[in-house]
């Protein structure tokens, strides 16, 4: 199964076993609250495969509640709104991609520690409202687009 893997998932792999995941995502939270969600818009700019790798190590679970749950949530709101805004197709699909990683989050955060912060962040008027505003404006792409 290992020869199978394509190189960027097994490279990815090995990243992410190198350290312990309890560590990792500590570690993780630390490098994103340092340089903060507005690094997401820069990684727009990396080729695809670039960026999909980096993003994909970078905001695990732990991250996501991490940046939706602390003082850095309205500027990470900023960038996925921005993102969604103005990012073309490949800003729309990671704020897609990123609102439906956050709803699977909510939901379990929700279950696992009977603690709905991460819903309301995820449903809150500051992102409900412009999401419903681009979508009224018919400037969301569709899923054949994309």
């Amino acid at each position: 199964a290992d020869d199978d893997e394509p190189p960027e998932v097994k490279l990815q792999r090995y990243a992410t076993d190198m350290i312990d995941n309890m560590v990792r995502s500590d570690l993780l939270k630390e490098v994103v609250a340092k340089m903060g969600p507005r690094f997401i818009i820069r990684a727009m700019g990396w080729p695809p495969t670039v960026r999909d790798f980096i993003l994909g190590i970078l905001l695990t679970d732990k991250v996501l509640i991490e940046l939706t749950t602390t003082d850095v949530a309205n500027e990470f709101w900023d960038v996925v709104i921005h993102l969604l805004k103005t990012g073309g197709i490949a800003g729309q699909r990671w704020a897609a991609e990123t609102l439906r990683q956050l709803s699977r989050i909510a939901s379990k955060f929700a279950i696992q520690n009977e603690d709905i912060t991460v819903a309301q962040s995820v449903c809150s008027p500051r992102v409900i409202t412009p999401l419903v505003a681009h979508i009224a404006a018919g400037t969301l792409l569709s899923a054949s687009e994309i």
